[in-house]
């Protein structure tokens, strides 16, 4: 199994085991993120790598009265601000909104995510 399989698979598995829990990993050296199959299907977005993908939430998941705050906080934690306090945003799909709790935390890999996406 190649490391990018790995990573992902590891990722999945976590997100699958954590009910009413969506994950995204993000490497913010390299503004990468990681988007489970659950994650994708709960915020209407496609699942896999992609490049700003706390922009792609904003744009299809994030309730329009919520998006300068979340635009606002987001900003703050990928420069590394603001990481300890837990952010509340109504996210869903489909103009289906619940309020979310957005969790930030620093994960350290070596080599960086971004080498998994490459493969």
């Amino acid at each position: 199994m190649e490391k990018s399989q790995i990573f992902q698979e590891m990722i999945s598995r976590i997100s699958k085991l954590s009910q009413d829990s969506y994950l995204m990993v993000t490497d913010m050296q390299h503004n990468l993120t990681f988007v489970p199959e659950s994650t994708a299907e709960f915020l209407g977005i496609p699942s896999g790598w992609c490049e700003d993908g706390y922009k792609i939430v904003l744009e299809k998941s994030v309730h329009p009265y919520d998006c300068p705050e979340y635009t606002e906080e987001m900003k703050k934690r990928l420069r590394g601000i603001n990481l300890e306090n837990d952010l509340y945003i109504r996210m869903g799909k489909d103009k289906k909104y619940v309020m979310t709790q957005i969790i930030t935390c620093l994960l350290y890999t070596s080599p960086s995510p971004r080498d998994y996406a490459a493969s």
